[in-house]
């Protein structure tokens, strides 16, 4: 018998850590089919980690002209600096005699990268939703300023709600969503609006189960604690949902 089938969006999808952990299940058989991320370098970083993205492959390929390339990545704002409020200059790098606009143009399409997440209008299908978003404004480790709609890196969480919004009123939502963050987002501080996020799910069509998991308890040699948050669409969710740390504890 083989893998079930599963179909994923991964947006903030980083170096993509969550279709790695998926993969290294063994569970399924995972096909990305949109990711959405403007960090460029970490764009980079999941098309040479997940899509064979190579030196070779950057010299042999075949572009379109330096100033489409500049255009593509304009317009999902890759490169943008959040500290400086200031948009990559992707034209400037066209203008250079190199392979460095090729690099991040082949890394985009490679991974099928939708850019800046406040930009897409509506996305197609996919089975599962990743959407572990910036945790730079409730992280212990920066300045806590919240979750704030259009004004914090971490208030790009409603832009998930935007877009679940609509998937609902098109009827193409996912069954699942997966949601990792730190700690702190169950913290005194931020609980309250995280219940609040569970709530809009609720009403959405989902129910959430969520823990603190320790990667310590995971097999991995490192105390670091996470949250984690799994939502299944109600019409398919058996309420039998459970967080196991191993294959053993599967098994009982």
């Amino acid at each position: 018998m083989g893998k079930a089938k599963l179909t994923i969006i991964e947006l903030f999808s980083g170096i993509g850590s969550q279709i790695r952990g998926i993969n290294n299940t063994g569970l399924w058989d995972c096909t990305v089919v949109n990711t959405s991320e403007i960090d460029k370098n970490a764009m980079v970083s999941y098309a040479t980690i997940h899509c064979g993205l190579s030196n070779e492959m950057i010299i042999n390929s075949k572009y379109p002209s330096r100033e489409q390339m500049a255009q593509y990545l304009t317009d999902r704002n890759i490169g943008f600096d959040f500290k400086k409020h200031q948009h990559y200059d992707w034209l400037k790098l066209a203008r250079k005699n190199n392979n460095e606009l090729n690099k991040y143009y082949l890394a985009c399409i490679l991974s099928r990268n939708l850019g800046d997440i406040s930009s897409i209008e509506s996305l197609n299908y996919a089975d599962l939703w990743t959407y572990s978003f910036p945790c730079t404004d409730i992280s212990v480790a920066g300045k806590q300023e919240g979750i704030k709609k259009g004004k914090t890196r971490s208030g790009l969480l409603y832009e998930v709600e935007r877009l679940l919004e609509l998937a609902v009123q098109n009827k193409n939502q996912p069954k699942y969503l997966l949601l990792e963050n730190v700690k702190n987002l169950v913290g005194s501080k931020f609980k309250r609006q995280f219940d609040e996020w569970l709530n809009r799910l609720n009403e959405l069509g989902y129910n959430t189960y969520w823990e603190i998991v320790n990667s310590k308890n995971c097999g991995i040699p490192q105390n670091r604690e996470r949250c984690f948050a799994i939502s299944i669409r109600k019409d398919i969710d058996t309420i039998k949902f459970k967080f196991y740390y191993s294959a053993f504890e599967m098994c009982q």
